[in-house]
């Protein structure tokens, strides 16, 4: 129980890192909300399968650390390793010096994720990225309508006007939307903007692209292929979700997302 007790209370402490919320976690990797919940009450056992799924998700916490509470939380090295580090290859046992790190470019903290022979890797180097955006008076709209596997029923009754507009060097879409639920990360989170382009004929689409799907009362972002025995479907596919299928009767449009950015 003790180990168990240990490795509920890392995956807290991985989520109150990642300032997720318990719901956006749990979905995130497959699982209820009521399924973790009860995890952290009453350090329940967690399953190998659910464990790997973590792994899976969040590629950035170390095995070892999680099943086995070693070592630092990520894989990465903590800013005091990299200090520590400086100051004795500087000749010093000991620095209260910070490394100071620029942050990188988003296109490189994404495609860093993506690695280059991966899947996602061949869909994301297929979108074009910005950091620092910010809403202007001109250029495409801006629909402050969140793309999200939820309901949007009331979205379809109201006339949808841009509350803003994006202006890009570069970037040529035709609408911006933001981005709410964690159906992406990691690759795309919560808070993005991505940019899509009208497409009017989808019979075939590109399994290495992302589309922005609207039905009948969604609004989601998916990759999309073919169902294999019946020609009535898609395939809808998202890195941290399962697989499910779509009837093509269902879908009012669908855009091709070519562009995601991080606001200021």
């Amino acid at each position: 129980m003790e180990n168990f007790t240990k490795l509920s209370e890392r995956i807290k402490q991985f989520i109150d890192y990642k300032e997720l919320t318990l719901n956006s976690f749990s979905i995130s990797v497959g699982a209820s909300n009521s399924y973790f919940n009860k995890i952290l009450r009453d350090n329940n056992s967690i399953g190998s399968d659910r464990i790997e799924k973590i792994l899976r998700t969040y590629p950035e916490i170390n095995p070892e650390w999680l099943i086995l509470g070693n070592g630092e939380m990520l894989k990465t090295k903590s800013i005091k390793k990299l200090t520590d580090e400086n100051g004795k290859e500087n000749g010093k046992e000991k620095s209260n010096k910070r490394n100071i790190q620029k942050n990188l470019p988003f296109e490189n903290n994404i495609l860093s994720i993506a690695e280059p022979h991966s899947e996602y890797g061949k869909v994301m180097r297929k979108l074009k990225f910005a950091d620092g955006i910010d809403i202007a008076d001109s250029g495409a709209p801006f629909y402050d309508l969140p793309v999200s596997a939820g309901k949007v029923d009331e979205l379809l009754d109201i006339e949808e006007n841009p509350s803003g507009f994006l202006s890009l060097p570069g970037i040529n879409c035709d609408a911006y939307f933001p981005i709410m639920g964690c159906s992406f990360e990691p690759y795309i989170r919560a808070g993005d903007i991505i940019g899509i382009n009208f497409i009017n004929r989808w019979e075939n689409l590109d399994p290495d692209c992302i589309y922005l799907i609207i039905t009948y009362d969604q609004r989601m972002m998916k990759r999309l292929m073919g169902h294999p025995t019946d020609d009535t479907l898609l395939i809808c596919i998202s890195p941290n979700l399962k697989e499910f299928n779509i009837d093509k009767f269902t879908i009012r449009y669908i855009h091709k997302v070519t562009f995601c950015g991080r606001p200021v």
